[in-house]
């Protein structure tokens, strides 16, 4: 008896469901998304690019986004060009255009701490590279510089030596280190006797008291005031 109570309630159920669906336009909607629905040999032969989408009642309509269409015309019309359309020797110009313009951005900013003295006073190993109790590097001039409160500094060992204001000049006594075109002037790392007798413009001594540049090999900076870099030798 239960059982078939049970059977005559799920068919009413049903029966009501089914009203209700037809009630609200169901069977109009299967109807419409039949009609839309593109011919499926069109499809797998690739004739057809329509799309459709299946409403169920009661389902909310999914948000589109702005219309976009458009974009494409206003891009054709604006006159970009297409890499397609280039030829191989355009191709090429651009390539060679983009790579100068990399390679002048490089140079920019490794030269970006040059000093403006850069080429005015010029930098050479001297007997910095020789087994020598007398070490010292030389500078060479072409105008007149002040070089005192300048630097030498390793890159390699880290070790700074700073040019005195003062220093035994052509004449022999202490003045002012300031460089005059033609000048050359020895700088000598540690106090030496025999390095008075080097012929030089000017004799300029850090007084380190031992030799400070390595003797195998070595970078060294001529740094100005500001600590630009003047100069630089490699041995």
């Amino acid at each position: 008896m239960i059982k078939t109570i049970l059977t005559y309630v799920i068919a009413g159920m049903i029966i009501v469901l089914v009203c209700m669906w037809l009630w609200t336009g169901g069977w109009a909607l299967i109807k419409q998304s039949v009609r839309n629905m593109p011919n499926p040999i069109d499809i797998i032969w690739g004739n057809s690019s329509s799309t459709y989408a299946i409403v169920l009642p009661g389902q909310p309509p999914i948000p589109q986004g702005p219309d976009i269409s458009n974009l494409t015309d206003q891009y054709a019309d604006s006159g970009t060009s297409n890499t397609q359309d280039i030829s191989p020797e355009e191709r090429q110009a651009q390539q060679q255009a983009q790579n100068n313009a990399i390679r002048a951005q490089a140079q920019a900013a490794q030269h970006v701490n040059d000093s403006p003295y850069a080429g005015v006073v010029s930098l050479s190993s001297g007997t910095a590279s020789d087994k020598t109790q007398t070490e010292y590097l030389t500078l060479d001039a072409n105008q007149q510089i002040p070089v005192g409160g300048w630097s030498l500094v390793s890159t390699m060992t880290g070790m700074r030596a700073t040019i005195p204001a003062y220093s035994k000049g052509p004449q022999g006594s202490l003045v002012p280190t300031v460089m005059r075109s033609g000048d050359t002037a020895i700088v000598v790392s540690a106090t030496s006797p025999a390095a008075s007798a080097i012929s030089a413009s000017w004799h300029v001594y850090l007084n380190a008291g031992t030799n400070i540049w390595s003797d195998s090999h070595d970078t060294i900076q001529l740094l100005d005031a500001s600590g630009r870099i003047v100069d630089t030798i490699s041995y």
